[in-house]
């Protein structure tokens, strides 16, 4: 169970799914395992490898779920590897109905016309919202990360009138400190810019850009903000992303 960090597009389904009442395997050029209009595709080994989880699962299970927690009850590597790597495509089947095929490496989905159109506008909304997401994600290479306070020397730090030696010490500590987090996959929070000529500014967030940076990664999550607000925002948070767009 993962944890939402934005809903990209979410449409209800018009009528039924095709085959909403079954399960069924079959032993073809190698082992369909069909749920509803899902497909999946297994070598032999594959689908006994799939066969002993699910046994081993059942064993451990009590029979209940709660949602307050995950349980793990069986994991095992998947023997071999994916019959239909990489492969993307859609597909229009024969006969008057039209039924469309989906294929994303080795799962096959299975939908009427009028699903697929459905299927197609929640991927354009998604597509739309992703950009405007993607759009924090910022190149590095392309923000000014240093100020009136933040210099690039230590030479230059101290003698900048805002800044002392203890100042300059304690923020190569939280450099440290968030390299550490973001090395054990800490989820850290965006920086702060604005939009100048040719470039952004980084308004907050000088020793996370600075722990990307030196961790050698080439972008970094930013709340894109007016340079009004930075001026306005005392905080430069969430508050005033939210209050930006």
């Amino acid at each position: 169970m993962g944890k939402i960090k934005t809903m990209l597009s979410e449409n209800k389904l018009k009528g039924d799914s095709l085959f909403s009442t079954y399960v069924r395997i079959e032993s073809s050029e190698c082992v369909h395992l069909h749920w509803r209009d899902c497909r999946i595709v297994l070598t032999p080994k594959q689908f006994t490898e799939l066969v002993k989880t699910m046994n081993v699962a059942i064993s451990k299970w009590n029979g209940h779920c709660d949602d307050s927690k995950d349980i793990l009850l069986e994991m095992t590597e998947i023997p071999e590897s994916c019959l239909f790597k990489n492969r993307l495509a859609l597909e229009v089947q024969e006969g008057p109905e039209g039924i469309i095929h989906f294929h994303y490496d080795d799962l096959r989905i299975e939908m009427e016309l009028y699903r697929f159109w459905d299927f197609v506008e929640a991927f354009e909304k998604a597509k739309q919202a992703a950009r405007d997401y993607i759009e924090m994600m910022a190149p590095l290479t392309e923000i000014n990360p240093f100020d009136h306070c933040h210099k690039p020397t230590k030479e230059e730090w101290l003698s900048a009138s805002c800044s002392s030696l203890r100042d300059y010490e304690d923020h190569l500590s939280k450099i440290e400190e968030y390299k550490n987090k973001i090395s054990n996959g800490y989820q850290i929070n965006p920086i702060v810019i604005t939009k100048a000529e040719g470039f952004y500014q980084r308004r907050d967030g000088y020793c996370r850009y600075m722990a990307y940076s030196q961790l050698g990664m080439s972008i970094i999550p930013c709340y894109l903000v007016s340079e009004e607000l930075a001026l306005t925002c005392p905080q430069h948070g969430k508050s005033a992303f939210r209050m930006a767009i």
